[in-house]
């Protein structure tokens, strides 16, 4: 929606827009996916700290402004928000806030030249997007935790689910006499036959099993992990 306002208000006229939008085109190049791509530049930078597309800057600059907006006017409306979305959108406006008090505090500088204001601009630019990188910090924090944790505990399922497939309790319980997972109902002693062995696959077979007693199940691997 965003990209298709930019076209229509650089096409009714405004010059900036017009140039945002040509800044895109350029930074496209022939990828068909634009919106995708769009989204994915604005994500990484808020979420994954990336710096933005030097050409399109203004152009992200302008979406931000945006979605600002909009997020604003659904808080006018009672619109309700998911509260990690709402965390975002207010570190936003403290950054906004915290930049418009700066300007107050420098003055205004009155009529200056188009080198001065182009300048300032950047400047300006520049610190709009530090401190939305160092507002951001803790949500980007979060959400590595997050995803480290989760990848953790996958992991440890994964391995739980494996460890507990018969064909490997059996093949524990057959070479290093352990068995994986819960404790089972009493067994009888069973020991594979070393000449049967022989006798149907080979010599190979014994350093076969040699290797497989020496491979580390899931749960020696989660061990020793954790002492590292």
């Amino acid at each position: 929606m965003f990209l298709t306002l930019l076209t229509t208000t650089g096409d009714h006229g405004d010059a900036a827009a017009r140039a945002d939008g040509e800044a895109l085109s350029r930074w496209w190049g022939e990828a068909d996916d634009h919106e995708d791509r769009f989204a994915r530049a604005f994500a990484a930078y808020l979420l994954d700290g990336k710096a933005l597309p030097a050409g399109p800057r203004a152009a992200f600059r302008r979406f931000r402004a945006w979605l600002i907006e909009a997020y604003l006017t659904m808080r006018r409306l009672g619109v309700a928000v998911a509260p990690e979305v709402g965390d975002v959108f207010d570190r936003l406006l403290a950054t906004d806030l915290a930049l418009g008090e700066a300007r107050r505090a420098a003055g205004d500088l009155g009529p200056v030249s188009a080198d001065l204001g182009a300048l300032r601009a950047a400047a300006e630019a520049e610190a709009e997007e530090r401190l939305t990188q160092a507002i951001m910090r803790p949500v980007r924090a979060a959400r590595q935790k997050w995803y480290r944790d989760g990848l953790a505990a996958a992991t440890r399922e994964a391995e739980g689910r494996i460890d507990a497939l018969p064909v490997y309790r059996a093949t524990e319980w057959l070479t290093n006499r352990r068995w994986l997972g819960d404790a089972p109902r009493p067994l009888p002693v069973l020991r594979l036959s070393r000449p049967i062995l022989v006798e149907r696959y080979g010599e190979a077979v014994l350093a076969a099993r040699r290797r497989q007693q020496a491979l580390p199940r899931a749960a020696d691997r989660r061990t020793a992990r954790g002492r590292g």
